[in-house]
């Protein structure tokens, strides 16, 4: 567990991040520009560092002055909430090289995402009429990104139809037939992903697969997708993480058979 974390965001999303830390009994350190000295967010944090003048480009998207703030504070891992240096691969490159902890997607994960060649080659798989759909509401904003990215239309879907109105469960512009890549951000059972799957089809929409942030890998989610022949892929996972915890000594080798025995059998784990 980490003693203290460094938000390299602003806003609601600092402050989001803050209360959960402070509920996990963890120190924050927050950044700042000139237009944000008296922001919520730094009078929330335990500690709170100036990196630059207003502009962002200035301030939070300058990596070498996010470094100092978080040598100068002693944070041990830094939290990106989104955009800014969320998606950079050389900010992550530069904490590993530090030391200090990105919660976040691998190294490897940001940079799958952040190439527009391989991310147009994805889509081309599916000629150029694909559209992205986020699953509500913790992926709208990542499949925005992804949308964006790729430079493609973007739609999410609603973990209910609506009571009034339409009672539509697709919020945005589509036409029917058209080919849909669903963006999820994790995935522990897969029943709300198959449920915004299956919203994709009912509205005779062509559901060409799902991509997520995490999966757990549990046996419960890799059958429920196989039985409904849906295809998924992960940019990272339960087991991926654990290992990396052993490797930067955030846990040890007793740790590990414990986790792995956890992710078996959760709902009858007993510590």
């Amino acid at each position: 567990m980490f003693e203290k974390i460094l938000i390299a965001n602003r806003g609601e999303i600092a402050c989001r991040v803050i209360k959960t830390a402070r509920k996990m009994g963890i120190k924050t350190v927050a950044i700042y520009s000139d237009a944000d000295r008296q922001a919520l967010h730094v009078q929330m944090a335990d500690e709170a560092v100036h990196i630059g003048p207003s502009p962002a480009n200035q301030s939070y998207i300058v990596i070498e002055n996010v470094m100092k703030a978080i040598a100068s504070s002693g944070a041990q891992a830094v939290h990106p909430g989104y955009g800014f240096l969320s998606e950079n691969s050389r900010f992550a490159q530069a904490l590993a090289a530090a030391n200090v902890a990105f919660i976040g997607p691998p190294v490897a994960a940001i940079e799958q995402m952040g190439d527009k060649i391989t991310s147009k080659k994805i889509a081309q798989e599916h000629n150029d009429q694909i559209i992205i759909a986020g699953v509500a509401t913790g992926a709208i904003g990542i499949g925005m990104l992804v949308a964006n990215q790729l430079n493609k239309p973007f739609i999410y879907v609603r973990s209910s139809k609506k009571e009034h109105g339409r009672k539509n469960d697709i919020e945005g512009s589509y036409y029917e037939s058209q080919k849909v890549l669903v963006i999820e951000d994790l995935i522990s059972t897969g029943m709300s992903s198959l449920k915004a799957c299956n919203s994709i089809i009912e509205n005779n929409l062509d559901l060409v697969g799902l991509t997520s942030i995490f999966t757990y890998g549990f046996d419960e989610a890799i059958n429920n997708f196989n039985n409904k022949k849906i295809r998924n892929y992960s940019l990272s996972s339960y087991n991926y993480l654990i290992e990396e915890a052993v490797n930067l000594d955030y846990a040890n080798g007793n740790d590990l058979e414990m986790l792995k025995k956890w992710r078996e059998n959760p709902k009858e784990w007993n510590n």
